[in-house]
């Protein structure tokens, strides 16, 4: 399964580390399967906590995804 790792700003403007799984839908989509966030300056602490995102947060991160070239660079393994 395809994964994410991205820098990210929350609505607040908090910088975020992004890591995630996706899956392809067909020809221009994509579902994320799981993900998990946290503040950038924690992103090698094992025991920060995590950063829960928001709805919009969410549509924003998955469109940022669709838009980002290197998500369609896949292999002929990364698609079920």
């Amino acid at each position: 399964m395809p994964s994410f790792t991205r820098e990210f700003r929350s609505d607040k403007g908090i910088k975020l580390e992004v890591d995630g799984y996706f899956r392809y839908e067909g020809m221009n989509s994509i579902e994320i399967t799981e993900s998990i966030a946290w503040r950038w300056e924690d992103r090698d602490n094992l025991a920060a906590p995590n950063y829960t995102l928001t709805d919009s947060e969410w549509d924003r991160l998955h469109e940022e995804l669709m838009a980002d070239p290197h998500t369609w660079e896949y292999d002929d393994d990364d698609v079920y």
